[in-house]
């Protein structure tokens, strides 16, 4: 087939003829006059008809002829596609033209096969193909879909693979398309180098780059090339942000080794000498003085040079200043480089601008919620000086919501110099749910649930929620409502009742049937820090008390009530409450029930927990928890068994089944013998370590490995780090419409007689 700009040129000569051919054939009949179409006829065009065709045509019927216009018109039936050749004839014909527009149609794509594939599915391959059957066929179309196959095996680790588009006509004119593959074997990553790195270790340089070698025989290990051209950037930038501004970084090289299907490939460095910062200069400054200025910034510290952290240290200029109300400070670098010394002068030049105040803060994408649930997020009001900082609390606030899929803050200017407004824009998202599901929990086997809960109740941030949980060993009603801004004040107002049945004589000797109520206020006290205040009543009923279970369990079987009032203090720095990746969280409760309270228990309660969160390397997340439990009865009363501490399961010490960590005492059964029964302790430690990292993104499919360790100790013991009990293993997780999905597996690292080696940690449906 002719290229189209070829093809141009032809008709375009071909068209010169005609014109001639025109003038001595009509020029005696029409004089001066352009001779008229009388006619316009169009062949050979199968798969458009014939009125589209003349609808994009500039020639008409009736309108003189034009040379012009046949030559555009060429080019528009060329340009759509269908055809390999456009040709135009001219008859004389009733007094004028009869014009006919004789087209070649491409062929037609009949069929496309894939043929030589192993490694990959033929579905998985026709997915990355735009080749229809039944559509235009185009040898440029049908190379370009031939080089997406063979980077799609490139992806995969076929390292070799070859890929060659066969073509072949059939009798009726149309073409067969066969993409035969020679797949070659799969290769994988085993080693990488980074060769000429002195300054810098290889391992550190490995770990900033994308392309990484095979570990644990299936992870990573597959060259993409178009990864590793970005790799030689990050390698550069990473040299550059560590002072070696000299830096030159070569083409890779790979060494394919046959025999054992593996790549070896060798990154060159050149890294010259590493600068270091000489003078730092600042100018411009009023608002902070020179010592305040170079306080917070980390080139001065770290004495080598690096872009990166330069960068950093002029967006931390530039918050310092918009938190004081300095919205349009800027700050202009610059730099001298000194190339026989190695030394990097910096001078940073201030503009501090003037003080910004709010003028208005518009509000928009809110279609449910209320204006004043959004305002009172945000810690700044109109007439107030401009507060970055405040500003990235209000937004984290409106995210941490949860009533909006995005939530974004633009600051544009105002009426004056020193007016700005700030747009907040949201999305509502759905808030209400119904949900009807089954799932499996180690505590309760099989269960269904339902819930209704609406987080947005009318639009003003309230929650209100009914829930239901029955399951063979449990049973649990609750009613909930939460006003985060009770009558529009600081306080929130906490609401509950609740109806449970637990039936746990498998696990520690009885069962427990729980009616009760509370209310809760609370309050920030300061930033991130909340405070509570909360009363709780309850009706609990202790039956089906084994007969051989330990004497202070059978000493509290009946029917008690306890009263209790609890203070509590939270606070949650991470940077996404539902997904955190960053942050500490730490929480502290304190409990007492008492007659004066209404109840006839009394005892007291602490528990502490803290947690922390970090990124790690690639995208693996760290998190540390710990939590201290300590309870005791008073007024010579004994500590009921149903506030007795039991550990194990998914939310304290996993490895263990659910309640069977805990003190033991003997008991004797009927026939005379003895066993150790577990009886709750008193005060417990225990510790999470974790690290999580995704599995499959577009699912939220995570999986974990941990380490924990903890224990709970009996009234007369004492809190003992020797005395934890260590468990390991892992597991994944998964958000479904249902809940979320945890599957954890914990291998009991001191296992002694009567415990189980490992427990499996299944839950899933619905947890209220």
């Amino acid at each position: 087939m002719q290229p189209f700009a070829s093809k141009v040129r032809f008709l375009a000569a071909s068209s010169l003829i005609l014109s001639v051919f025109f003038v001595l054939a009509f020029g005696n009949a029409f004089g001066q006059e352009q001779a008229p179409v009388k006619q316009l006829d169009i062949k050979g065009s199968r798969k458009i008809d014939e009125a589209t065709i003349r609808f994009k045509l500039k020639t008409r019927v009736g309108e003189p002829f034009s040379l012009e216009k046949i030559r555009e018109d060429v080019k528009t039936v060329y340009r759509l596609g269908f055809y390999d050749d456009v040709a135009v004839d001219a008859d004389i014909f009733e007094g004028g033209l009869k014009i006919t527009f004789i087209l070649t149609e491409k062929p037609t794509i009949r069929e496309v096969k894939i043929r030589g594939n192993k490694g990959i599915a033929t579905d998985k391959i026709k997915e990355k193909l735009t080749l229809t059957e039944g559509g235009v066929f185009n040898p440029q179309t049908v190379a370009a879909n031939a080089e997406k196959v063979r980077l799609l095996y490139e992806e995969e680790g076929y390292y070799q693979a070859k890929v060659v588009p066969q073509t072949e006509k059939t009798p009726e004119g149309d073409i067969s398309v066969t993409v035969e593959i020679n797949e070659g074997g799969k290769f994988e990553i085993a080693t990488i180098r980074i060769l000429g790195a002195k300054g810098l270790s290889e391992d550190e340089i490995k770990a900033r780059i994308a392309t990484k070698e095979l570990f644990l025989f299936f992870f990573f290990g597959t060259l993409k090339r178009d990864e590793l051209q970005r790799d030689l950037d990050r390698i550069k930038a990473y040299y550059l942000d560590n002072g070696y501004l000299d830096i030159k970084v070569g083409e890779p090289e790979i060494r394919v080794i046959e025999a054992k299907q593996k790549l070896e490939i060798g990154i060159r460095v050149d890294e010259g000498a590493q600068y270091r910062v000489g003078e730092l200069g600042i100018a411009g400054n009023t608002v902070f003085s020179t010592e305040e200025v170079l306080k917070p910034l980390q080139i001065a510290r770290q004495g080598i040079f690096s872009r990166e952290v330069l960068q950093r240290d002029m967006l931390t200029l530039t918050d310092r200043y918009s938190e004081r109300g300095y919205l349009f400070a800027d700050v202009t670098p610059t730099i001298n480089t000194d190339r026989e010394s190695h030394i990097v002068d910096v001078g940073l030049d201030i503009s501090e601008g003037k003080q910004a105040f709010l003028e208005r803060i518009e509000i928009a994408g809110n279609t449910k919620t209320r204006d004043k649930v959004i305002r009172r997020e945000i810690p700044l009001n109109e007439g107030d000086l401009y507060n970055s900082r405040l500003l990235a609390r209000g937004r984290q606030n409106l995210t941490n919501l949860g009533f909006f899929e995005e939530v974004k803050i633009e600051t544009r200017r105002g009426t004056a110099e020193d007016r700005v407004d700030i747009d907040v824009m949201v999305k509502e998202k759905p808030t209400g749910s119904f949900s009807v599901g089954g799932g499996f929990s180690s505590i309760d086997g099989i269960l269904g649930s339902g819930s209704v809960t609406q987080e947005n109740f009318l639009g003003l941030g309230q929650r209100m929620s009914l829930s239901a949980q029955l399951g063979a060993r449990a049973s649990r009603f609750v009613l909930n409502f939460f006003d985060p801004h009770i009558l529009d004040t600081g306080t929130s107002l906490d609401l509950s009742a609740f109806n449970q049945r637990m039936l746990f004589d498998q696990q520690i000797g009885f069962d427990q049937d729980t009616k009760g109520g509370s209310i809760a206020f609370g309050r920030r006290l300061h930033k991130e820090l909340f405070g509570s205040l909360g009363y709780r009543y309850e009706r609990d009923k202790i039956f089906s008390v084994a007969d051989n279970a330990p004497t202070l369990i059978q000493k509290q079987e009946g029917t008690s009530t306890t009263g209790r009032v609890s203070l509590g203090l939270s606070m949650n720095l991470t940077d996404n409450r539902l997904d955190p990746t960053t942050g500490f969280t730490g929480a502290a409760t304190y409990q007492i029930a008492g007659n004066f309270l209404g109840g006839s228990n009394k005892f007291q309660r602490i528990n502490l927990d803290l947690g922390y969160y970090h990124p790690l390397v690639w995208k693996l997340v760290g998190h540390i928890r710990g939590n201290l439990i300590v309870a005791d009865a008073y007024g010579g009363k004994s500590l009921p068994v149903q506030e007795r501490i039991y550990l194990g399961g998914t939310t304290t010490v996993r490895g263990f089944k659910t309640f069977h960590l805990s003190p033991t005492e003997t008991v004797t059964d009927a026939d005379g013998s003895t066993h150790r029964e577990r009886i709750g302790g008193t005060k417990a430690l225990y510790f999470n370590n974790e690290v999580m990292f995704p599995l499959y993104e577009p699912l939220g499919l995570k999986g974990l490995v941990f380490f924990d360790a903890g224990n709970a100790f009996a009234g007369g013991e004492s809190l003992s780090l020797t005395d934890l009990r260590p468990t390991a293993g892992g597991g994944v997780r998964v958000a479904t419409p249902f809940g979320l999905v945890r599957v954890e597996w914990g291998l009991n690292l001191d296992k002694r007689p009567g415990e189980s080696s490992s427990a499996v940690h299944l839950t899933m449906g619905s947890v209220f």
